[in-house]
């Protein structure tokens, strides 16, 4: 399970996106934790958003957690 502002790692393709497996992305807020839906965002260094929107609903399957 994820929390808001958790850093996670893309683990999966998006459909129609550009954005790498691996890319690094942050949970903005937790739609739904039953079905494990989250409101995302992937950053790149300068602070803009990548990928065609601001934002994206994706859940878990699409998500793992950052390696320490």
């Amino acid at each position: 399970m994820f929390h808001e502002y958790d850093a996670f790692v893309l683990a999966k393709p998006i459909e129609g996106e550009d954005l790498p497996v691996g890319t690094v992305g942050f949970v903005l807020m937790v739609h739904d934790e039953v079905s494990g839906v989250y409101e995302v965002e992937f950053p790149d260094e300068r602070g803009i958003n990548m990928g065609s929107s601001s934002t994206f609903a994706l859940s878990k399957d699409f998500m793992r957690p950052v390696s320490k």
